[in-house]
């Protein structure tokens, strides 16, 4: 689907919208078939509203690779594509500049105050703050594939 009939469906209700709808529009949820083969987004994102609030801590990136998950750089360019799969976590790159944390702070707050929209950003920059603690964490992720 491509993104102007996807804004032409929902509608925009802000500037903001538009770029949080062109971030996730190709993002296209899916069951899994089974718990290790999924996209690890979105389950988190479904089961937050699904299940009874319960505290599940994602470990940090240098944590989860000593007990012995692997880290790949995704080969496609949708952030929301974060998978796990036989041990191997894979995420998408991305590009940090000087106004990417405001404005994955402006795309949060729009989806906290428009309850009709999916919460993806939120629950990726949750997910990416629970995995980088400290600059190990920042190193792990960011290796060149080898």
């Amino acid at each position: 689907m491509e993104l102007d009939q996807k804004v032409d469906e929902n509608g925009v209700l802000h500037i903001l919208d538009l770029i949080r709808t062109s971030i996730v529009f190709a993002f296209q949820p899916f069951e899994p078939s089974s718990r290790n083969d999924q996209n690890c987004l979105w389950w988190f994102a479904e089961k937050e509203e699904k299940i009874e609030p319960e505290i599940q801590e994602i470990p940090a990136a240098t944590a989860l690779s000593e007990a012995g998950v692997k880290f790949e750089r995704g080969s496609d360019n949708n952030l929301m594509n974060i998978k796990f799969e036989d041990g191997v976590l894979t995420i998408p790159e991305l590009a940090v500049a000087e106004l990417t944390e405001p404005l994955f702070r402006n795309l949060i707050a729009f989806e906290q105050c428009y309850h009709g929209r999916s919460q993806q950003i939120t629950s990726y920059a949750v997910f990416m703050d629970k995995l980088i603690n400290s600059d190990k964490d920042i190193k792990l992720l960011s290796k060149k594939k080898s």
